[in-house]
């Protein structure tokens, strides 16, 4: 199985076993970055990244959620 595969299927894992799928998709994300020549700075910065996109994500969500409820 590719690498893309292993993780869909721990991605998935997830609709019944969140807890533990968010454990084992941080490490693999970790061990596969780290693999691939990323030092530990690199791999905050990753996971900064995505925090960021998270949180842009939960703004744009924040902002569709006032907005139907002005309109409603």
């Amino acid at each position: 199985m590719n690498p893309d595969g292993k993780f869909a299927t721990l991605v998935n894992l997830a609709t019944t076993e969140t807890e533990k799928a968010v454990e084992i998709v941080a490490k693999s994300c970790y061990k596969i970055l780290s693999k691939n020549g990323f030092s530990n700075c690199h791999i905050i910065s990753v996971a900064g990244n995505i925090l960021d996109y998270l949180i842009q994500n939960l703004d744009g969500y924040k902002e569709k959620s006032e907005k139907s409820e002005v309109t409603s």
